[in-house]
């Protein structure tokens, strides 16, 4: 049965964030461009080249390493895959480590399965009693049990950390297997460190990379959100890391990608929309990953409201006023992270600077001394609001705040 505006009846919708996420990465099937990044970067990892990618935060960067991962044939490849955002100390670095490197064992995936939701080490995860069957059966061959045993943490944690990254070659070379280390958020080493001992911050990086390039049999994979801060861990001549691998940058979703894409996940829910609406979601996304997906689900949830399975034009100027609507705190909260950026001289600029860009003008019009303009933009920068775009332009990484900073003329 269908009303009059085309709605049927009786026939549940799709839920927005399933089909248009925008807070966590998407899975290698769902993925809208940047098949060519996928296909380059696991070739790369097959063959032992170290990679570097330094992306924004929600422009994708996950979603394309999760893919090329995907990619790897898990015959012939372990993965161990970290988010260090989620590490606490290097103590739970080592946990990590070793547990993930472990999971690619099948009978310590099936024993972490049956009790995923207890404990956090393999200990507390599986019992004494399971570690000593799996141990019997060389199933947790080049792991010492005594960093499996209770009362291990809150033991030696040096001494864990400086096993368990020695844990991954071992593995591989028990198992005849090449196995691929991806640590996201890669910045965040430092803090990791610097949680045990002030100065650490340095030392487990030495620890990592004297490590690291011992190990024959294995490929590592690094991404972060600031790049400015993996350009100084892997750019830099007195930095541990210095080269230790390629950067690659993400190549550009086209506006193309993008209309078949959104039309696929709109088609999958039996929702039509029209192509004057399609391009305009499009357009206010201007290729950024979360802002076009955040418009697309308004778009998809007025439908929903509306009781139609037609998207026009007309709903997407509606989806986008609540878009806005939606991310006024968050856009407000940036505002006054600005406010707080740096010094006190180079906070009273960056928050001109920014609108000025928004704008789309030059940051250094109408200003006499540009150094302390450079060092507003170089703050900008460092906080992941900006990007240059040419040579003495910039542009604002989120267009949805870009938007918001052209409407608040109080802010320049």
């Amino acid at each position: 049965m269908q009303c009059e505006s085309g709605y049927t009846t009786g026939v549940p919708r799709g839920l927005p964030a399933d089909l248009f996420p925008t807070d966590s990465p998407l899975a290698p099937a769902d993925m809208i461009g940047r098949a060519d990044d996928v296909e380059r970067l696991a070739v790369e990892l097959r063959h032992g080249v170290n990679c570097i990618i330094a992306e924004p935060r929600r422009t994708g960067k996950t979603t394309v390493c999760d893919a090329a991962l995907a990619r790897l044939d898990r015959g012939r490849f372990y993965v161990v895959a970290l988010d260090l955002r989620r590490i606490d100390d290097i103590e739970a670095l080592a946990d990590a480590l070793i547990e993930r490197t472990m999971e690619n064992r099948p009978a310590v995936r099936r024993a972490l399965r049956r009790v995923r939701r207890l404990g956090r080490t393999l200990y507390d995860r599986l019992g004494g009693d399971e570690l000593v069957r799996l141990s019997a059966h060389g199933a947790l061959e080049g792991v010492e049990m005594s960093f499996l045993l209770p009362g291990a943490r809150g033991g030696d944690p040096v001494a864990k950390l400086d096993h368990a990254l020695g844990v991954m070659q071992r593995v591989a070379a028990q198992d005849n297997k090449r196995l691929v280390l991806y640590l996201d958020e890669f910045q965040e080493v430092e803090t990791i460190g610097e949680s045990y001992a002030k100065g650490w911050g340095m030392t487990l990086k030495r620890k990592m990379r004297a490590e690291f390039q011992r190990d024959p049999d294995v490929s590592f994979l690094f991404s972060g959100s600031y790049e400015h801060m993996m350009a100084r861990i892997f750019g830099h001549r007195d930095e541990p890391f210095f080269q230790f691998g390629s950067f690659r940058r993400l190549s550009e979703i086209t506006p193309g990608e993008w209309a078949d894409g959104l039309a696929a996940r709109f088609d999958a829910d039996g929702t039509q929309i029209t192509p004057q609406a399609l391009g305009r979601i499009v357009e206010l996304g201007r290729g950024h990953p979360r802002a076009t997906m955040l418009v697309a689900q308004q778009a998809y949830l007025a439908s929903v409201l509306a009781e139609t399975r037609t998207v026009s034009a007309d709903l997407v100027a509606v989806a986008y006023r609540e878009t806005m609507r939606s991310e006024l705190l968050n856009h407000e909260a940036i505002v006054e992270l600005i406010r707080h950026l740096s010094s006190p001289a180079v906070n009273r600029l960056a928050l001109k600077v920014i609108t000025a860009i928004a704008a789309g003008q030059r940051p250094y019009h109408g200003h006499k001394s540009t150094p302390p303009v450079a060092r507003a933009i170089r703050a900008l920068v460092d906080a992941g609001l900006i990007e240059r775009a040419g040579s003495q332009r910039w542009r604002v990484v989120d267009p949805l705040l870009g938007d918001y900073l052209r409407t608040r003329t109080d802010l320049g």
